[in-house]
């Protein structure tokens, strides 16, 4: 379709996305859209959302490499955040490997255990999950987080005043 070229053959930025986004309204507000402007019109925003969610992706990745040094809220809030994008996508599996490696380069690092066992939860992987979490409680069993995360977990399996036990700490 015309309206949807101008996006898919330009540079792609917010003015291509607008200027093809503002001839489909004009068709359908003016009554004259049929079933492939209604069609290419969706294919323009899915084309520009996979574009926005792998640059989504891109910078929460720089965020955790430019963090990398620091390790704080906010770079464990990346890893997070990438794993919940990935899981909404449909590609939980591609965050369960990549925190996968994390844990493989780092096994001493409780946050890398902790992010690799929210990975496999949202994969509904919960007795792995708990395996990691059980990991990081050996390596910082003082952290907040990973405490947090010990009680998150048990209160899913069911172990209620376990849960509650971490959830204390």
């Amino acid at each position: 379709h015309e309206l949807l070229a101008i996006y898919e053959r330009g540079s792609a930025t917010e003015e291509d996305f607008r200027r093809a986004a503002d001839g489909y309204e004009e068709i359908i507000l003016n009554g004259k859209a049929d079933a492939d402007d209604y069609l290419s019109y969706g294919i323009l925003h899915r084309v520009r959302a996979s574009r926005d969610i792998e640059k989504a992706l891109y910078y929460y990745r720089r965020a955790i490499a430019e963090g990398n040094d620091n390790r704080d809220l906010q770079w464990m809030a990346a890893h997070q955040t990438i794993t919940n994008l990935l899981a909404d996508m449909g590609r939980v599996e591609e965050a369960v490997a990549e925190h996968r490696k994390w844990c493989e380069a780092e096994p001493d690092t409780a946050w890398a255990h902790v992010s690799y066992g929210y990975a496999l939860e949202r994969a509904g992987r919960i007795e792995e999950a708990w395996q990691e979490a059980e990991k990081a409680l050996a390596i910082d069993p003082l952290d907040i987080n990973v405490l947090t995360n010990a009680g998150d977990l048990c209160a899913k399996l069911g172990r209620y005043e376990e849960a509650i036990a971490y959830w204390d700490k």
